[in-house]
């Protein structure tokens, strides 16, 4: 495998799981040091193990990323610990209902998938 990566630092929103978690995977066995950002924090745990059980540098943040407040203080602390972010993926994203009529969709609803999927890959690109 290539080591395209070597002494990279590697920021992945939603990294956990799906998507997110085989970029970053891909990342560290190049030779990055992966940091994923997720807000399930058992899974986030168990794919942190399976990083290091596969000798893939990384470390987990539990985060919701549509909070500024929350997120700033975790980049701070990346850049405090890593003195630097060298690439940044935004895979963080939720669905909404499927075969559901938009009278019956509530609100709040539309909000936070609006808050995760735009608005938090916006807050880590402007703060970073």
């Amino acid at each position: 495998m290539f080591q395209r990566f070597i002494n990279k630092i590697a920021v992945i929103s939603g990294g956990a799981n799906g998507i997110g978690k085989a970029i970053a995977c891909r990342l560290g066995k190049e030779g990055a040091t992966v940091i994923l950002f997720d807000v399930n924090k058992a899974l986030l745990k168990k794919t942190i193990k399976e990083f290091t059980d596969e000798n893939i540098l990384a470390k987990g943040y539990d985060i919701d990323i549509s909070d500024e407040e929350q997120l700033s203080k975790v980049i701070k602390k990346v850049i405090t610990t890593f003195h630097k972010i060298d690439i940044m993926v935004n895979c963080a994203g939720i669905v909404g209902p499927t075969s559901t009529r938009i009278t019956d969709y509530p609100t709040a609803d539309f909000d936070k998938l609006y808050d995760v999927n735009l608005k938090g890959s916006f807050l880590i690109t402007k703060l970073h």
